[in-house]
């Protein structure tokens, strides 16, 4: 048998070009490893370059001012820092000292005004390391708080009593710990948390919702259950995907796939927005023939015993309980079924953005960027500097701390609010008991005051926040999370039970 063609021409045998193919391999796996080690070497020197140069850049800026700027877009007069493409910053003042962590893809470098000019491999403690995860979303109820790192785990800590941290267990914790992402979880990533009283529920990456915890309205058992269970999509969810979710004390709502809103759980007070004044088998449709008719639900939000729901026109629906006015419609009369919220008095002309209820009150961002609350106002958590309760929408007061801001994100607590403004810095107002405030002394406001940034959030920004019972916590520039008020229950994460009126860092996760 010949291996050559009979055409005259050379070629090939098989083996010969097996063996071509092996060095071409070889080569080209060489070039690739000698071009990444050229690269790789290319962005320590830029990174390292990038670090001089801001170092230099804040050290000019402290002897301009006196002081290291407080957060990085401050520096070089408001120009910020210094840095090539592809380079991230993250940047901590701690007391006259500054940290300054430089990273790109998987490398990383900082310094700090304390190491005299060197360059150190890796991130200064406090900063996230590249390929840790990143804490995305943060959860907040009355003893218990959840977070969504990004590879979609979920962590939980505070109060365990009815298995609402979701670790099969009913232990309290001060430190976050993992839910079981096991059993109707498996392979699956959580997407949403919103913990309630004794429960906690999300929405998971199949665009299910999974609940765990107390009560029969979590599964239909009336113990609830210590791991997540899937939410019955029988029924009225039948074919049905979640879009948003809200928990409560007793009862859960979604807004589903139809854009329909559906509650289920205890509801004397008419917060299940239906007839019933509980279900305990399965999600029953919020009313739509009154002021709901045809309308297009976006997200849905339950305070203590009412909820709210946003229409893709901007305009807002409230029901249950209005002993205080928290459902906006001028009135103090219970509601069953949905209520327009009042689009009078400040109001007029606008739209709402986004909408969020908390026990006996209701706030919401319009479309001028500023923030209206309305129902209870005891403690002056309504934040327009009185203590009258309101029962249509009214300004949050924008004078003093907030004077020429406008809000980003809301989030009312039981007896204090707080908010982002457009400095991305946070804001509380209300009772400021057991530090709910956050600002370091813990007096009761009708204003708002600036959240403390001089220990934990010192030259941080913030990017989410959320509120509970005389706790707030958020999400901060460098993707960690700090927490402060109260704290019997280890719900400001930072392995201990004191309240603190200040920020505090909660701990890393297991």
């Amino acid at each position: 048998m010949r291996n050559r063609r009979d055409n005259g021409l050379s070629g090939f045998t098989i083996v010969e070009l097996l063996v071509v193919v092996v060095i071409i391999g070889i080569l080209a796996s060489i070039s690739y490893i000698s071009y990444m080690g050229i690269s790789q070497k290319a962005t320590v020197a830029v990174l390292k370059s990038d670090l001089r140069n801001a170092a230099t850049t804040l050290e000019l800026d402290k002897t301009v001012t006196g002081n290291y700027p407080s957060n990085q877009n401050d520096a070089n007069g408001g120009k910020g820092l210094p840095k090539s493409p592809g380079t991230s910053y993250q940047y901590t003042v701690v007391g006259n000292d500054y940290n300054l962590s430089a990273t790109s893809g998987l490398l990383a470098f900082y310094t700090s005004s304390t190491l005299g000019g060197t360059i150190a491999d890796g991130v200064w403690s406090g900063h996230t390391a590249p390929g840790e995860p990143v804490w995305k979303q943060i959860g907040l109820f009355n003893q218990h708080a959840c977070v969504i790192v990004s590879n979609g785990q979920t962590y939980c800590w505070g109060r365990n009593t009815s298995g609402q941290l979701g670790n099969n267990s009913q232990v309290d914790s001060s430190l976050p710990v993992a839910v079981s992402m096991t059993g109707t979880l498996n392979g699956k990533t959580m997407k949403s948390i919103k913990p309630g009283t004794s429960h906690t529920c999300g929405i998971s990456s199949d665009n299910l919702a999974y609940c765990w915890g107390y009560g029969q309205y979590v599964v239909n058992s009336p113990g609830g259950s210590l791991v997540p269970v899937s939410v019955d999509v029988s029924g009225n969810l039948a074919g049905k995907t979640i879009k948003s979710i809200s928990s409560s004390d007793y009862y859960i709502c979604v807004v589903a796939s139809d854009d329909r809103a559906y509650c289920w759980g205890d509801g004397p007070d008419g917060q299940l927005g239906n007839i019933y004044t509980n279900t305990n088998s399965g999600a029953l449709p919020v009313d739509t023939s009154g002021v709901m008719s045809g309308k297009t639900i976006v997200s849905i939000t339950a305070g203590q015993s009412h909820t709210c729901a946003l229409d893709s026109n901007g305009l807002a629906y409230c029901w249950g309980n209005n002993g205080y006015g928290q459902l906006g419609d001028g009135t103090t009369t219970n509601r069953p079924l949905p209520v327009a919220v009042s689009m009078t008095g400040g109001l007029a002309g606008k739209t709402i953005k986004t909408i969020a209820a908390s026990s006996h009150k209701t706030c919401a961002i319009a479309s001028d960027n500023l923030e209206y609350c309305w129902g209870d106002n005891t403690f002056g958590m309504l934040g327009d500097n009185t203590s009258s309760n309101r029962s249509i929408p009214t300004a949050v007061y924008t004078g003093g701390a907030l004077s020429g801001k406008t809000i980003k994100m809301i989030a009312p607590g039981t007896q204090h609010s707080c908010a982002i403004a457009s400095d991305d810095k946070a804001y509380c107002w209300g009772f400021g008991g057991m530090g709910a405030l956050g600002d370091g002394i813990g007096s009761t406001t009708s204003e708002a005051v600036a959240v403390s940034t001089s220990g934990a959030l010192s030259g941080k920004t913030v990017k989410s926040i959320v509120s509970g019972t005389s706790s707030s916590c958020v999400v901060a520039s460098d993707n960690q999370v700090y927490c402060w008020g109260w704290n019997t229950y280890g719900q400001l994460g930072d392995g201990t039970t004191n309240n603190s009126n200040a920020p505090v860092h909660v701990l890393s996760l297991p």
